[in-house]
């Protein structure tokens, strides 16, 4: 299945979930244990399908909303067929590669559904309070709505909407 109807899947299904958005089922699937690793090193994978293997690991010493926007991550990889492989999420390294790029769509899809984002956004939420509502690093959730343009977006609509002002 192409990438693009895999990710459609993935935003179908999310479309009236409640927020935060549950990750248990992934404890359930993989293995993932907290390592301490290097800040900048948000963390890690290793998926070999014909072994059985599925392994995460988190960096303990990051915020818990890192760590989730980060499992959703690594999930991805594994959800959207990459290649098997040894996978090290880093900071800002999201861009370098189309499969980084790909994973990190595909966990904002998950993490935050738009219609979601859209209701917070039309209700006044700033970035601080969407990070709460999603319990998400506001990366994923500026990836997600191109978070800029949406927002314009929401605020031009609303101008549009109050009455005219009358001399």
């Amino acid at each position: 299945m192409p990438i693009a109807a895999r990710l459609g899947v993935l935003a179908s299904k999310h479309r009236s979930v409640s927020v935060p958005v549950s990750l248990d089922w992934v404890y359930d699937q993989y293995t993932v244990k907290m390592l301490d690793l290097s800040p900048a090193i948000l963390g890690v994978a290793h998926f070999n399908r014909a072994r059985g293997i599925k392994g995460i690991g988190l960096n303990k010493n990051q915020h818990r909303y890192t760590q989730r926007m980060t499992l959703a991550h690594e999930v991805a990889h594994d959800v959207l067929e990459h290649p098997d492989r040894f996978f090290t999420c880093r900071l800002g390294d999201w861009w370098r590669a189309r499969i980084e790029l790909e994973a990190q769509w595909a966990a904002s899809i998950v993490l935050v559904p738009f219609n979601r984002l859209f209701e917070a956004m039309m209700d006044g939420a700033d970035i601080r309070d969407l990070e709460d509502l999603f319990e998400v690093d506001r990366r994923l959730i500026e990836i997600r709505g191109s978070l800029s343009d949406v927002v314009k977006s929401v605020r031009a609509e609303a101008y549009r909407q109050q009455p005219a002002m009358t001399g």
